[in-house]
């Protein structure tokens, strides 16, 4: 009978101490998105190197804080629009502009499983600058992809 009450003690005891798995939703870096909230409303600039649509590691913050902010808002947007300088001709910029913007998209997609109706890409190429062509660093502020989220 001893051995019957700690067989079954046992067992209570063992059940009780498994732990449910947690299921995680994303699966990029987590961040603390209230810093970053105004900014993505107000609309932020992320920056890429020549002929490059590879979002840089200091950039990646403001793609995870969007992350977080489109799945905890289902009704929110993003909208994502790729710029570059003026280099280059008409053709091939509004090809990277919209390459640049579709990095973002489809890295918000598939590694933060954000839904494909909450980001809108745009090349806008080299038609909205923010800083003088002429020198390089106004055409490094122009190579750039701007995230501007509306909550709805």
């Amino acid at each position: 009978m001893k051995k019957l009450i700690l067989l079954v003690s046992s067992a209570v005891i063992f059940t009780a101490c498994t732990q449910q798995p947690v299921k995680t939703v994303a699966t990029g870096p987590v961040v603390k998105t209230l810093p970053y909230l105004k900014e993505l409303q107000q609309g932020i600039a992320i920056y890429f190197k020549n002929n490059s649509t590879q979002i840089t590691d200091q950039d990646l913050v403001y793609v995870g804080a969007a992350a977080e902010i489109l799945l905890s808002n289902p009704r929110a947007v993003l909208y994502v629009t790729g710029h570059t300088d003026s280099t280059g001709n008409a053709a091939v910029n509004k090809r990277v502009s919209m390459q640049r913007a579709n990095t973002v998209k489809t890295r918000l997609i598939t590694q933060y499983n954000v839904s494909p109706n909450q980001v809108i890409a745009e090349g806008a190429a080299s038609a909205q600058p923010i800083a003088d062509n002429s020198t390089a660093e106004g055409r490094a502020k122009n190579r750039r992809v701007t995230l501007a989220l509306k909550l709805n």
